[in-house]
């Protein structure tokens, strides 16, 4: 019970090189991530454009309504 043997333990310093799953996988992610960023972004610009668009034709309508209630 005295004679202990040492544990051989991997440098904790040294790096340890991911493997290509690994790698593959977090390439995934990132092309994910900013796929659904860029379709956010096109999103919300397309419906911004839709109230400008919106607001455009209320204030044309309100233009030419103006004279014939005032």
């Amino acid at each position: 019970m005295s004679h202990l043997k040492p544990i051989n333990l991997q440098d904790p310093r040294g790096k340890v090189r991911p493997s290509s799953a690994s790698v593959g996988r977090k390439i995934v992610i990132v092309s994910l991530a900013i796929v659904i960023v860029s379709a956010t972004i096109a999103w919300c610009y397309l419906l911004g454009w839709g109230v400008v668009e919106i607001l455009r034709l209320g204030g044309t309508a309100l233009y030419w309504l103006w004279p014939t209630f005032f």
